[in-house]
């Protein structure tokens, strides 16, 4: 009997997180520090996959971030009422909560690559990080994985508890390791879009 959710259906029948709520800051017009109003903190999830969820924090689109008139609000709105970005924001950050379904002895996600360097967090269960070198480790809450444009894959190997890892993505420089130019792959994960 496979441990992986055979649907959808099965899939959120374990969901037990909390939804994620983001509280963005701004000034009043006297230069006061408050709470910024027009966007609500709920956030929506966007299923990937049969096991991932993204939910789209949020993004600068520059660096430094351009924080001037709110440009930067307006970005990120213009992500939320429309096409996503891809994995990364050429040129800014990206802000993510990944939610994993627990797969337990199955494969992990398709190896993938994007030309920035991330950092993972696991704020929720129990993850593994499996790399083409055949190299894994498993994460418990509070661990910490900084990709540095390397191919990878991620797991939630329990068999009844969802996962949540944070990534904050920033675009890097090309790599080369002796003749091989990195490049970016997405290992054909539906419902990811090229970067942007």
């Amino acid at each position: 009997m496979s441990d992986t959710p055979s649907s959808l259906q099965s899939k959120y029948e374990l969901y037990d997180l909390p939804s994620p709520k983001r509280h963005i800051t701004t000034h009043t017009n006297d230069g006061k520090s408050c709470f910024y109003t027009e966007t609500s903190p709920e956030v929506l999830r966007q299923p990937i996959t049969d096991v991932v969820d993204f939910y789209l924090m949020y993004t600068t689109s520059n660096f430094p971030a351009e924080l001037d008139n709110e440009d930067d609000i307006a970005k990120y709105r213009t992500f939320l009422e429309g096409p996503k970005p891809g994995l990364i924001n050429k040129g800014g950050s990206v802000l993510r909560i990944c939610d994993f379904a627990p797969v337990g002895d199955a494969e992990a996600q398709p190896m993938h690559r994007t030309i920035s360097i991330d950092y993972g967090i696991v704020t929720a269960g129990e993850m593994e990080c499996w790399l083409d070198s055949g190299e894994k480790r498993s994460l418990k809450v509070g661990d910490i994985v900084i990709q540095r444009l390397t191919n990878h894959a991620w797991k939630n190997p329990s068999r009844d508890k969802w996962a949540r890892m944070v990534f904050i993505l920033q675009e890097a420089q090309p790599l080369k390791i002796g003749s091989i130019e990195l490049k970016e792959e997405y290992g054909n994960i539906p419902g990811v879009a090229a970067s942007t």
